[in-house]
């Protein structure tokens, strides 16, 4: 005789299935925005948590200050508020679709490179402009994805859009690739 796996708890399900009832009210364009959104959001997360595990050895290797050091690690953050307020004007300008494009290339451009910077210099320069990007993706992101969903259903779609954040983070840096690891040359 076959061993058998143990059943579901009776409504386990069925209650999953009702907390994600909200993805199937948004559209096929909706969902496609949702999971661009989403995906962004997650990049977004794994680029700033890879700056602050990175920052020890760029602070060595650059030969930087502690305020050195704490501008490049905080720049980003800070320059993400003005790029999402940039982002708004110019979406309403020429749209949320294009905008979400140009924000997600504008900061993978930008954070490959800083991956290449060869001074202090190009690194918070580059930084500072990828969050820009950063912000702009919030902001056009959200708000489309907002568009898309059912008044009824909005704080869901969001709150599943912000997510990404912590899902992205559940997988640490160190662990992605072997010259990561501490000691690899």
């Amino acid at each position: 005789m076959e061993p058998q796996s143990a059943p579901a708890a009776p409504g386990v399900l069925a209650r999953l299935s009702s907390h994600l009832d909200w993805y199937w009210t948004l559209s096929p364009p909706g969902r496609a925005a949702f999971w661009a959104t989403f995906g962004g959001w997650a990049l977004d997360a794994y680029n700033q948590m890879t700056v602050g595990f990175v920052l020890p050895a760029v602070t060595t290797a650059f030969a930087l200050s502690t305020t050195q050091a704490g501008l490049l690690g905080t720049v980003g953050l800070v320059a993400s508020a003005v790029g999402g307020a940039m982002a708004g004007a110019l979406a309403d300008a020429i749209g949320r679709v294009r905008v979400l494009i140009l924000s997600i290339g504008s900061y993978a451009l930008f954070a490959l490179l800083a991956g290449c910077a060869q001074s202090y210099e190009q690194l918070l320069v580059f930084l500072t402009l990828k969050g820009l990007g950063f912000g702009g993706e919030w902001a056009a992101g959200a708000v489309l994805v907002a568009e898309y969903a059912q008044a009824t259903q909005r704080g869901r779609v969001i709150g599943a859009v912000q997510s990404a954040w912590s899902i992205r983070l559940c997988r640490r840096p160190d662990r992605q690739h072997p010259r990561l690891q501490p000691g690899a040359a």
